[in-house]
């Protein structure tokens, strides 16, 4: 759709945010993966995990442990970590 390489693109992205597009793929899967798991408590994890692109729990709960230093477990126990809006 925008006629670009996908290594013009993720260059192109990189010069303008800062940050890699692979990045900002992961924490926009990340987010959604909070999100998920805070507006419904009964959904499982490795649910959430599926649905928001990842291979599985694990995969989750290594990627969510290091952008935010905890499991997505966590989350489901203390909601008060976080806001959702």
């Amino acid at each position: 759709m925008v006629f670009l390489s996908p290594s013009r693109l993720a260059s192109l992205f990189k010069q303008q945010t800062g940050s890699s597009l692979s990045k900002y793929l992961l924490w926009t899967r990340l987010r959604q993966a909070i999100y998920l798991t805070l507006s419904d408590k009964d959904r499982s994890l490795t649910d959430t995990a599926y649905d928001t692109g990842f291979y599985d729990l694990p995969q989750l709960n290594k990627y969510m442990y290091e952008m935010f230093g905890m499991p997505p477990k966590a989350l489901k126990h203390n909601s008060d970590l976080i806001e959702i809006y």
